[in-house]
């Protein structure tokens, strides 16, 4: 949504839209944003705006009490490989019911949800 540059931009931007808001993200997926933002002309800079509107972002998750699923959901698919991000945000699936997860990342069309359900995504 930040890349101009990026194949998925105008989705994403269009995505945006019509998400309602708070988006419920995790630390982790934070920091992976401002990594992948690094090299684009002021990425960064729109993030911190983008994390800083009040009521945008919330946080549920927290990585200590779900520890352990995460971990396994890591060694689980290494094959992928599973970044923690990803990791945390297939937790969260599992803990927000009716929830959706909206990305580029194909990699949501393999993971799993408990009972091999697969995870709600919002997916180019």
């Amino acid at each position: 949504m930040l890349n101009r540059k990026d194949q998925w931009h105008r989705w994403a931007v269009d995505c945006s839209k019509r998400l309602p808001a708070p988006w419920s993200t995790c630390e982790a997926v934070l920091s992976e944003a401002f990594y992948l933002l690094a090299d684009v002309p002021h990425g960064m800079e729109m993030l911190v705006k983008l994390a800083g509107i009040p009521g945008l972002l919330r946080f549920p998750f927290a990585f200590p009490p779900r520890s352990s699923e995460v971990l396994r959901t890591i060694i689980k698919y290494r094959d992928l490989p599973a970044s923690f991000a990803d990791a945390c945000i297939v937790q969260m699936a599992s803990d927000i019911p009716g929830g959706l997860v909206w990305t580029t990342d194909s990699d949501f069309q393999t993971y799993r949800l408990p009972g091999k359900k697969g995870i709600p995504t919002l997916h180019p």
